[in-house]
C-alpha cells in the first residue's frame, strides 16, 4: 500500500543528552513542536520572488514528572548526593541548558523514525501537589523549550 510511508503514529524512546550524560525521560506523553515562518518577497523588473524563512521554533513536552536527575540535566539545577539522601539545588545560579532531545515515532511501513533536535526548556515550577479524593490521578508538568538552529538545521528526521 503506497500510503504506509505516510503514516505515523507512537511516541517513545525520549532522551534527553548534554555532553556524554544522556536520560531517559519515562513518563513522557505528548510533544509538539511549531515554527513560526518569515515570508520574504523582494521585486526586479520583471517577477517577483518570495521566500519563506523559520522565524524561531518552539515545543512543548507534557510528562508525568521528572525525576531529579532529569530536573539536573534539563534545566541545569545542580544535584548533590550522599550516602542517605539526593538534594535538588534550585537557586539564581543555574544556567540554561542546550540539550539534546531525542524520540522515535513508528511508521506505517514498519520503519522507526528518530527525531533529533538541540532544545533550552524553560525552567517552570515543579511542585505542583493536589489532595487526594475519591480517586487518584496522575500529575502532569507541560515543558516549554525553544529549539535551537544548529549548523543551519532545526532537527534532523532519520529513518532507521
Amino acid at each position: 500500500m503506497p500510503y504506509k510511508k505516510k503514516i505515523l503514529y507512537g511516541f517513545s524512546n525520549i532522551k534527553v543528552k548534554k555532553d556524554d550524560k544522556e536520560l531517559e525521560v519515562k513518563g513522557a506523553i505528548s510533544v509538539s513542536v511549531d515554527m513560526s515562518i518569515n515570508t520574504v518577497s523582494a521585486n526586479s523588473l520583471k517577477q517577483t520572488f518570495t521566500w519563506s524563512k523559520v522565524q524561531e521554533a518552539r515545543g512543548q513536552m507534557e510528562v508525568l514528572s521528572l525525576t531529579q536527575e532529569e530536573q539536573a540535566l534539563i534545566f541545569g539545577y545542580e544535584l548533590r548526593k550522599t550516602n542517605e539522601e539526593t538534594e535538588l539545588i534550585i537557586n539564581d545560579n543555574f544556567q540554561f541548558q542546550e540539550v539534546e532531545l531525542s524520540f522515535e515515532r513508528q511508521r506505517g511501513d514498519n520503519k522507526t523514525i528518530l527525531y533529533k533536535m538541540y532544545v533550552v526548556f524553560e525552567p517552570s515550577s515543579m511542585i505542583e501537589a493536589n489532595t487526594i479524593s475519591d480517586s487518584i490521578e496522575e500529575d502532569t508538568t507541560t515543558l516549554n523549550f525553544t529549539v535551537i538552529k544548529k549548523d543551519n538545521v532545526y532537527y534532523r528526521e532519520i529513518e532507521k
